[in-house]
């Protein structure tokens, strides 16, 4: 009888966070987020060590060279500044303003839970703090062993798990807690050092004792079937708009993924022969590509393979026999993702203690390996191999552990190599454009912001057609890359959208000025707005609610637009639980309705002493809605003019449960609106929705038309 085979793929990316900066006349590498730094002195260091500890282990790390080189940029001693740890490097009596409001705002940014909450000095800075804005405001309320402290807790916070294990030194600070002193900042910033310049020689050593497979992805992580022609997003999502002018480039995709499988080869010594395409994004052309460069297998999501035979391959969640065999097409090996057990790694285990996790993992197995008779079966999982992390208690340490270890156990199932893998191939006659979310493209096009990327992208590649120097180049192939354009768009919040965008215009410009040219003004204009459009459902005409503070009718708010608070806190701040759920508005007759609703009762927060602003921006001007709760409720509108804001009129409102009111149109009028939220209390901000930006509020014309679609 034939053990089952699963086949682990860790998918390694980051983006290119280094920019080129000049200095003197000297051209110098900045780095303007240090996930590639924190993400290597914890989740890559520590999946290397667990597999070199673990007996019988045999997986695949699939490693973005963007990644790499960037690794290859801290610990080559080249001339590179990090903006977070040049703040962190600082004697805390020199901070300035500028810089403790910049650690206020993102030496937070990590998962509450499991690296804030379980140091409690960490905790409370963090209470001290609150949420991450009017940061300006709250630095007087640290001193300036608020910060040594703070610097030294975000480092460890960072730290590699199994390090702390190991490392007296280590284990010693995460001890002691609090009152670090400025030789123990620097001496664990230098075993931090150490640990990120051990990660290359670590891939390359567990590849050569054969418990390692590498496999790469083309260069600068991009979507491989949109660099060929965007066009291709239509076939797999005919409904969402494209940049009005196309982008077509079949060399830049074809530079991407040569230019990836020789670098993997000069830094580790081996070709790789298999490739993980940024977001599993495929297409018939993209994979013909990549095989005609020599690659012999990929990977991508088994909703792809649902598309292709255009067959359902699941039954109650247990799959058919079609996922569970590598297929081929135009010569090159497809294997698709186990979309139930990848995700349950990467969204449900870290809820669950490790032990139990690790027994349904395997339950899962057994069942598909006794369902099926004891064919050999191929169970590819594959997940990025940082992302679930931070939100397992330890960094997933004693999951792995345990995992690793239980499947080396195993009667039934067995680790293996996806280039090792001998089964009959069944050959493909299609394969359906799309990636791993949706099946399509649209994270990544299709929306305003999104497009407008593209659209900046494609000028600046055809402008420079024949002009550009190597160096600038590789810049604009690294403004290729997926991430800049997941963040665009209101799909996904993130503190860092700002830099995000300015990231992804700066390898544009620099593109130009390493070509010796100016660049157009428009690259400095920011594709960002931080206007969301993400309605939980669209506003379909007009409403009339009664005012009672009740949901009196299911029908009377039926009609409205409504907005799901509880996902614009930002990606960084989903750990806190918001007080506010919902944001419903409309317009009826001459009045402009707004509804919240909250996880308890309204009008309970209004009795603790919170308070609602909403602030309102459009043609006619800004305008400022306060409600509060004593002496009884009492909602007002103002409007801004040069001395601030003046109260325009008392409006009707009522709250119980849940807080609806009326504002009159002869006041703001009904075109499009921008609206943001802050819930306050003893004049204080607690909370805003969104985190940044603003809610895009259709017209009322647009609302009111019979085809109303977003």
């Amino acid at each position: 009888m034939s053990r089952t085979k699963v086949l682990f793929l860790w998918h390694m990316h980051q983006p290119l966070y280094r920019v080129p900066g000049f200095r003197r006349g000297e051209r110098m590498k900045r780095f303007r987020l240090p996930w590639v730094f924190l993400h290597s002195i914890r989740e890559y260091y520590d999946m290397l060590r667990i597999v070199e500890e673990v007996p019988g282990v045999r997986v695949c790390f699939n490693v973005v060279p963007a990644l790499l080189e960037q690794i290859q940029d801290y610990t080559g001693g080249e001339d590179i500044r990090d903006d977070f740890l040049e703040v962190i490097e600082k004697d805390p009596d020199s901070l300035t303003d500028r810089d403790r409001s910049f650690m206020l705002r993102n030496f937070f940014a990590l998962n509450y839970e499991t690296q804030i909450k379980p140091y409690l000095r960490f905790r409370e800075l963090y209470e001290r703090r609150g949420k991450p804005f009017d940061l300006d405001s709250k630095v007087n309320r640290f001193s300036a062993r608020d910060f040594l402290d703070l610097q030294v807790l975000f480092l460890l916070a960072n730290f590699s798990e199994v390090e702390k294990e190991r490392d007296d030194f280590i284990s010693g600070l995460v001890a002691k807690g609090r009152d670090f002193s400025v030789e123990e900042k620097s001496q664990l910033l230098r075993k931090a050092r150490a640990l990120i310049a051990s990660v290359i020689p670590l891939l390359r050593k567990l590849e050569e004792e054969g418990k390692l497979e590498i496999s790469t992805t083309p260069f600068y992580h991009p979507i491989l079937p949109l660099l060929l022609d965007t066009d291709v997003a239509r076939l797999s999502n005919p409904y969402r708009p494209l940049p009005a002018q196309k982008f077509s480039f079949p060399e830049d995709a074809r530079e991407q993924v040569k230019r990836a499988l020789d670098f993997v080869e000069r830094l580790l010594g081996k070709r790789p022969i298999g490739m993980w395409p940024a977001e599993g994004a495929v297409s018939e052309d993209a994979v013909r590509l990549m095989g005609d460069l020599g690659v012999k297998w990929i990977a991508t999501d088994e909703g792809i393979l649902e598309r292709s035979l255009e067959s359902g391959l699941r039954s109650e969640g247990f799959p058919a026999r079609e996922l569970l065999r590598p297929y081929e097409f135009s010569g090159v090996t497809v294997f698709f993702r186990d979309r139930v057990l990848s995700d349950k790694i990467g969204f449900v285990y870290q809820r669950m203690n490790p032990e139990e996790a690790v027994r349904d993992f395997l339950e899962y197995l057994r069942a598909l390996h006794e369902a099926y008779g004891g064919e050999e079966l191929v169970v590819p999982v594959i997940l990025d191999g940082e992302n679930p992390w931070p939100y397992y208690p330890r960094g997933g340490v004693d999951f792995l552990r345990r995992l690793y270890s239980r499947i080396a156990e195993s009667s039934f199932v067995d680790f293996s190599f996806f280039g090792d893998v001998g089964a009959e191939r069944e050959v493909l006659s299609r394969v359906f454009p799309g990636s791993w979310i949706k099946q399509d493209f649209s994270t990544w096009i299709g929306c305003e912001e999104k497009n407008r990327a593209w659209e900046y992208l494609v000028k600046v590649r055809r402008e420079l057609e024949g002009r550009m120097t190597p160096e600038a180049y590789s810049e604009v192939l690294a403004a290729e890359g997926s991430d800049w354009f997941w963040w665009y768009g209101g799909d996904h919040p993130s503190l860092f959208a700002r830099e995000f965008d300015e990231i992804f215009r700066t390898h544009l410009i620099a593109a130009y000025r390493l070509s010796g040219l100016d660049h157009p003004l428009f690259l400095e204009k920011c594709i960002r707005e931080e206007k969301f459009v993400s309605f939980r459902r669209y506003p379909a005409g007009p409403i009339s609610p009664v005012l009672d503070g009740k949901v009196t009718d299911y029908f009377e708010w039926l009609s409205a637009g409504e907005i799901d608070l509880t996902q614009f806190y930002g990606a960084e701040e989903k750990h806190v639980e918001s007080l506010l759920e919902a944001l419903f508005f409309g317009y009826g007759d001459d009045r402009f309705y707004l509804r919240i609703d909250s996880r308890s009762s309204f009008k309970d927060l209004l009795e603790e002493g919170y308070g609602l602003r909403f602030y309102l921006c459009n043609p006619r001007g800004e305008f400022l809605i306060s409600v509060k709760g004593h002496p009884g409720l009492r909602a007002e509108l103002y409007r801004r003019d040069e001395g601030g804001f003046s109260r325009l009129a008392e409006l009707e409102a009522c709250c119980e449960k849940i807080l609806e009111l009326a504002v009159p149109t002869e006041h703001i009028g009904d075109d499009e609106q921008e609206l943001y939220l802050v819930l306050e209390r003893e004049g204080e901000a607690v909370e805003r929705y969104p985190l940044s930006g603003f809610f895009a509020i259709p017209p009322r014309s647009e609302i009111e038309k019979e085809d109303w679609v977003l």
